[in-house]
């Protein structure tokens, strides 16, 4: 009964990988160079409306943006733009 459970848990544990993934891969998309900030834009909003779980996603997404891509690392310095209209990033933000 034990390995059902964790085999179980283990499925799910990789399709919630492939979720955060499949968003990376569509910001990439979208604008590769500025889609790690874009995620963390958008954990930012979720953090800020106090949506632990869209937080955890959208961190989970940055992390998976940074490694798919080498154009998409973070940079020093650079300071994002929070105030950035939300309507460009529709469908990727759990909260909206």
């Amino acid at each position: 009964m034990t390995g059902g459970f964790l085999r179980r848990w283990i499925e799910c544990r990789r399709a919630i990988r492939r979720l955060w993934q499949q968003v990376a891969r569509e910001l990439i998309s979208r604008d590769e160079r500025f889609s790690y900030y874009t995620a963390q834009r958008l954990a930012a909003w979720a953090g800020a409306a106090g949506d632990r779980a869209s937080f955890v996603h959208c961190v989970k997404v940055a992390a998976e943006v940074a490694q798919a891509s080498p154009m998409a690392h973070p940079s020093p310095g650079l300071r994002l733009d929070l105030e950035k209209p939300r309507a460009d990033l529709s469908g990727l933000y759990q909260g909206d």
